[in-house]
């Protein structure tokens, strides 16, 4: 198996090595090790010279402004497919990889020629994240569904996947094309999904695992999120483009749109935080409609969040 591995990071210093050194000491080596800095503030070019400067598997794009994961990834795989390999793995700095992924993920490739993407099992510490492995519903208005630890069993076929350790194969990235990097953050991996499923299924390789480090602990209530605004907006997008008939699926981005209205006048949690999400969900819904993309100021994390 001849691949190259993107690793998009963003101000974790502390956890990069841990996902890089994971790709690099793999029974099945890579021939290129691909790091994209989304112009991080704590240091992580000093650290990428001062580790990796002289290993010439490694190589470091820094991104002169911060947008996104989507940019992240656009720019990751833009580098990864002019490399002299047949596959490409996606990940985010905080996925560490067993060291026998990609040999399981090979051992796979020659049994399912067909079979042109592939991922692994996504886990938090010893629990399954299912998340990142999901099933359409109704293509029509992509609805979705996790996939069941149950199926964890066995390797199954799953038509949605996050950008944690997917592997595709290099001519078929030609023929989808880059993802869609003016998404900011959250649900390029899914439009880009439904781009993927058109030309081949995504088999999930179960005993292939990936150790997702993110915080565990329990956020006491519910709490506002800047990310909802992508949230909404991205979706809206996804469906205009993947979505048909075309009055179904309009249809359905109203009505989700005041499912969203709903669920904020209702929810007691929300008291006190009613505004900032109503705008939150009004200015996705408006961008969304008329394809408005990139990074948007008002949302942001370094943008304090107002009470009511």
């Amino acid at each position: 198996m001849n691949y190259a591995s993107v690793i998009v990071t963003y101000n974790r210093k502390s956890l990069l090595p841990q996902a890089i050194d994971s790709v690099l000491n793999q029974t099945v080596s890579p021939s290129k090790v691909i790091v994209v800095d989304n112009a991080s503030t704590d240091g992580t070019d000093t650290l990428m010279k001062d580790k990796y400067s002289d290993d010439s598997k490694v190589e470091y794009i820094r991104l002169s402004e911060n947008g996104g994961g989507s940019a992240g990834f656009y720019s990751g795989l833009q580098a990864a497919i002019k490399e002299n390999v047949d596959w490409i793995s996606v990940s985010d700095d905080d996925a560490i990889y067993e060291k026998d992924y990609f040999e399981k993920i090979a051992k796979q490739i020659k049994e399912n020629p067909d079979v042109k993407a592939f991922a692994g099992t996504v886990y938090n510490n010893d629990e399954i994240e299912t998340l990142h492995r999901r099933r359409i519903k109704n293509w029509n208005i992509i609805s979705e569904e996790e996939i069941s630890v149950d199926e964890y069993r066995h390797n199954f076929y799953c038509d949605l996947v996050t950008f944690v350790g997917v592997v595709f194969n290099k001519d078929l990235i030609k023929k989808v094309g880059l993802p869609e990097k003016d998404y900011f953050i959250w649900y390029d991996d899914t439009e880009y999904s439904l781009r993927v499923r058109k030309y081949t299924k995504i088999l999930n390789v179960s005993d292939a695992k990936i150790f997702h480090k993110v915080n565990s602990s329990k956020v006491q209530g519910w709490q506002p999120n800047w990310r909802e605004y992508y949230g909404m907006r991205n979706k809206i997008q996804t469906i205009k483009k993947h979505g048909h008939p075309y009055l179904l699926a309009r249809a359905y981005i109203y009505l989700f749109f005041v499912k969203k209205m709903v669920g904020n006048t209702v929810k007691s949690e929300r008291k006190g935080y009613r505004r900032y999400m109503y705008r939150s969900f009004i200015d996705g819904f408006n961008d969304g409609i008329h394809d408005r993309l990139g990074k948007n100021d008002r949302y942001l994390p370094s943008v304090k969040i107002e009470k009511d």
